[in-house]
């Protein structure tokens, strides 16, 4: 899996675990990391909603053509982090 295609997943997997009236929008470049431990890309996306700036996030692994999914979310512009981000790519604790 690329990471252009990581982006796409999470988007789609996104979409397809939150109600359509709750989801943020998409408002800002992705990113896809690759991580140092499975599943391999961790991709934020920055996205707002009635609280404001988030990110809406996914950690996935494995092909493109079955994707293993080890999270979907969102979370504020806060949360996010350089020290978060590192620590997500190297660590499966508490994902």
């Amino acid at each position: 899996m690329t990471a252009a295609q990581a982006i796409e997943l999470c988007l789609q997997q996104y979409e397809a675990y939150t109600a359509p009236d709750l989801r943020s929008t998409p408002s800002g470049e992705p990113r896809a990391y690759e991580r140092h431990v499975d599943p391999h890309w961790f991709v934020l996306i920055p996205a707002s909603n009635q609280y404001g700036p988030g990110y809406i996030h996914c950690v996935l692994g494995g092909p493109y053509s079955d994707p293993t999914l080890h999270g979907v979310g969102e979370s504020t512009e806060s949360a996010i982090t350089d020290e978060y981000i590192e620590w997500v790519i190297n660590n499966n604790g508490g994902l």
